[in-house]
C-alpha cells in the first residue's frame, strides 16, 4: 500500500510544479517512507513510498527504465512465473514489483495487465507514443480515482487527492448518495461521492493521449483458460494448491506479518495454512503475530472457545488479545482524529477494526492479513438465494430444498426467487425495483430515502460459469457493495500505515471458484464445503465443521442507542440530507423512534443515513453550503 498520483495534459502542455503539490500533499499519509515527484514533458507523477517487501525496500518511485516512467502501488504475486519471460527488460536481477510491471509493459504493451497476478494500481508514461497507460487489479484491492477537466487528467490513490487538484469546488454526487441511502451500491464501482470524479473499475485499464481518455476491461473472472477436472479429488487438490499459493504470496514481507483471527473458518484457515507453510520451509522463519478481538459481555460476538482451539493449534504465533466490548458503534466516526473521510463510510464500527490495525502497527507490523472476502468468494450465503437450487439434480432437489426454505417465510416469494427471478434480465430487475418503489407508502427498500434511481450498471454475469451459485460468487466479488467495502478497508489501513492483504481475493482462486460445480460449495445445509475439505488435517475439527457465525450487531446497537445517542440525535436534527431532498424528515424521526423502541425497524437504513449525513456536514464545513439547485437531478 503506497500512494500514487499524477497530472497529465492531453494537449501536450507542460505541467506546472505547483499543480502537483496538492496531489502529493493529499496522498502523503500513504507514504511513511517518503515522497517523490517527477516532471516529464506534459506529465507530472508522484509516489508516496511504503516499503513492505525486501524487493521494494529503498526503491524510490517514480522511476524510468530508460524510456518509460512508472508510479505504482503494487504487489505482484506471479513474479516467478513472469520474470523468466521479461528478465531481459529488467535492470536488476531482483526487480521490485514496479520494475516488473514496467518490464511487462515493455514486453506486452497495453495487454500487460492480463499477465499480472496480484494487487496493483499503476500509471506508466510512455513518451515514445505520448501515452499515459493506467490499470487496476481485477479484484480492485488497490484504489485508483481520476477526473478530466478540460484537457487535464488528474489521478490518484485517493479521491481527496484528485479533488485537491481541481480548479473549482467539487460538486457532491447526490445521485450516488441517494442510491447509498437506499442500500444500492452499484455506482461505487465506477463513480465517487463527487460528480465528475470517477473510479477506475477493477479489471480495467485507462489510456490517455492526444485523442482523449478511454477506459476498457482487460479481465473477466471465469473467462480465462478453462481447465475442467474429472473428479472431486482433482478439484479439491487444485483448490488446496491455489489457496496455499494465495496465502503464501500475501506473506511476502520484509518484517513481521500481523494476522487477524477470530476462530471463524476463513481467518482460521489462513492461520493454519501459514503454520503449514512455516513447517514445510516455504516461509521458514517468517515472524507472524496474531491479533484477536475478544468479548466478555457481548455474546453475539464471542468466539473464544474456537479462538482458544486455533491458538492452541498455532503455538508458534504470539497472540495479542484485544478486549473489545467497549469498541461500540460510532466510537470513532466521521472525521474524528483527522480521519481522511474522502467519501462516506459504509458502517459505524471503525473503532473495532482500527484497534487491531493500530496494535499491529505498534508492534512493527507493516503487513496485515485477514479473511475478508471469504464470504463472497466461498459463497457463504448460498442458502439465502433459492435460485441456486437450479444447480442441483432432481435426486438432490428434495434434500436441499428444506435447507433453502429455512430462510423464506412465504412460499410464493420462495418460488418466485427460485424459478422466476433467475430468468428476468438484470436491467429489467433494476427497472422493476424503481417502478414498485413508492416513497409515499414507505417504499419497498427503506422508508427514509425519497427516490430510488435506476442505479449504476452491473457487470453482466458471463456465460459458461459453474452454475447459478458461481454466478452468485461472480456478482458478490464484482458488485458495488464489495467495491465500497474494499475502499473503506483501504482507507482504514492507509490512515495507520498498514498494508492490508486478502488471500481470498486472489485472482486465480476466484477464477477457480466461479468454475467449480455447485456440490463443492454447498451441500446438505453446509456452505464453504471446498474449504472445509481442503483444510482437513490442518484445521481443528471444531472449527472446520463449525456452521455458526458471530456478529457485532450488539456493539452497533449499543453505540447507536446508548453510548453515542447524543451524537446520533445531533445528526438527526436539521439534516443536510433532508434539506437537499434526499431524506424525508417525518419518516426519519419515525424510523429512529421505532428503532429505539425495538419494534422491528432495522439498523442498516439508519446507519446509511448517519454515514451520508456525517459526510455531507463534513463537506459543507470544508467547501460551504450545498446549493439546493445541486439536488434537482434527483427530485
Amino acid at each position: 500500500m503506497s500512494g500514487i498520483g499524477g497530472i497529465f495534459n492531453l494537449d501536450g502542455g507542460p505541467v506546472p510544479c505547483e499543480t502537483l503539490e496538492p496531489v502529493a500533499g493529499a496522498i502523503s499519509h500513504r507514504g511513511p517512507d517518503g515522497l517523490a515527484t517527477c516532471m516529464e514533458a506534459q506529465v507530472g507523477l508522484v509516489h508516496a513510498h511504503f516499503w513492505t517487501t525486501s524487493e521494494d525496500h529503498g526503491k524510490k518511485q517514480p522511476f524510468p527504465d530508460g524510456r518509460c516512467w512508472i508510479t505504482a502501488d503494487a504487489r505482484i504475486d506471479n513474479r516467478d512465473e513472469i520474470l523468466p519471460l521479461i528478465k531481459s527488460r529488467c535492470s536488476s536481477p531482483v526487480p521490485c514489483d514496479a520494475e516488473l510491471i514496467l518490464a511487462a509493459y515493455r514486453e506486452w504493451g497495453t495487454e500487460s495487465p492480463k499477465h499480472l497476478v496480484g494487487d496493483f494500481a499503476f500509471a506508466i508514461w510512455d513518451p515514445e507514443v505520448q501515452r499515459l497507460f493506467c490499470a487496476r487489479d481485477p479484484a480492485g484491492i488497490r484504489p485508483f480515482q481520476y477526473a478530466l477537466t478540460g484537457n487535464t487528467l488528474v489521478f490518484a490513490s485517493t479521491t481527496g487527492a484528485v479533488i485537491a487538484a481541481l480548479p473549482s469546488r467539487p460538486v457532491p454526487n447526490l445521485v450516488f448518495l441517494s442510491d447509498l441511502l437506499a442500500g444500492r451500491y452499484e455506482r461505487w464501482v465506477s463513480e465517487t461521492a463527487y460528480k465528475d470524479v470517477f473510479r477506475l473499475p477493477p479489471a480495467h485499464s485507462l489510456i490517455a493521449g492526444a485523442g482523449g481518455v478511454s477506459v476498457s476491461r482487460y479481465w473477466t473472472f471465469g473467462q480465462g483458460e478453462k481447465v475442467l477436472y474429472r473428479t472431486k479429488e482433482e478439484y479439491l487438490s487444485r483448490f488446496r494448491e491455489l489457496f496455499r499459493e494465495a496465502v503464501r504470496c500475501r506473506l511476502r514481507s520484509a518484517g513481521t506479518v500481523g494476522m487477524t483471527v477470530s476462530g471463524g473458518l476463513d481467518s482460521s484457515s489462513i492461520a493454519c495454512m501459514t503454520k503449514r507453510l512455516n513447517e514445510d520451509g516455504t516461509v521458514k522463519g517468517l515472524p507472524v503475530h496474531v491479533y484477536s478481538s475478544v468479548y466478555d459481555n457481548t455474546p453475539c460476538a464471542d468466539e473464544r472457545v474456537f479462538l482458544d482451539e486455533l491458538l492452541g493449534a498455532c503455538p508458534g504465533f504470539p497472540a495479542t488479545l484485544i478486549p473489545s466490548d467497549d469498541l461500540w458503534g460510532m466510537k470513532e466516526f466521521a472525521d474524528d482524529h483527522g480521519f481522511p473521510l474522502d467519501e462516506p463510510e459504509t458502517d459505524v464500527i471503525r473503532a473495532l477494526l482500527l484497534t487491531q490495525l493500530r496494535a499491529a502497527r505498534g508492534n512493527g507490523c507493516r503487513v496485515f492479513v485477514s479473511g475478508h472476502g471469504g464470504d463472497q468468494v466461498m459463497n457463504t450465503d448460498a442458502y439465502y438465494f433459492p435460485d441456486v437450487l437450479n444447480d442441483v439434480g432432481l435426486s438432490e432437489f428434495i434434500r436441499e430444498l428444506r435447507h433453502f426454505y429455512l430462510y423464506r417465510q412465504s412460499a410464493p416469494v420462495f418460488f418466485l426467487s427460485a424459478f422466476i427471478a433467475p430468468h428476468i434480465p438484470a436491467k429489467l430487475k433494476r427497472r422493476l425495483s424503481t417502478l414498485f418503489y413508492d416513497p409515499g407508502a414507505g417504499g419497498l427498500l427503506t422508508p427514509l430515502c425519497t427516490k430510488v434511481t435506476k442505479g449504476g450498471d452491473l457487470q453482466e454475469i458471463p456465460r459458461g460459469l459453474g452454475g447459478r451459485g458461481s454466478g452468485r460468487i461472480f456478482r458478490a466479488v464484482t458488485d458495488g457493495l464489495n467495491s465500497a467495502y474494499r475502499i473503506t478497508l483501504d482507507t482504514y489501513a492507509s490512515s495507520i500505515a498498514v498494508e492490508w492483504r486478502f488471500p481470498f481475493y486472489d485472482r486465480r482462486l476466484i477464477d477457480l471458484m466461479v468454475m467449480m460445480p455447485p456440490e463443492f460449495t454447498f451441500r446438505q445445509g453446509v456452505t464453504r464445503c471446498q474449504l472445509r475439505e481442503a483444510m482437513k488435517g490442518m484445521l481443528p475439527e471444531n472449527i472446520r465443521t463449525r456452521v455458526s457465525k458471530a456478529h457485532v450487531g450488539d456493539l452497533q446497537d449499543r453505540g447507536l442507542k446508548y453510548e453515542e445517542k447524543g451524537r446520533v440525535e445531533t445528526l438527526l436534527h436539521d439534516p443536510v440530507s433532508v434539506r437537499l431532498g434526499l431524506v424525508r424528515q417525518g419518516s426519519l424521526k419515525e424510523a429512529w423512534n421505532s428503532y429505539l423502541e425495538g419494534t422491528g425497524y432495522p439498523a442498516r437504513p439508519l446507519v446509511r443515513f448517519l454515514c451520508v449525513e456525517a459526510w455531507l456536514r463534513g463537506y459543507e464545513k470544508r467547501f460551504g453550503r450545498i446549493p439546493e439547485g445541486d439536488a434537482k437531478e434527483i427530485n
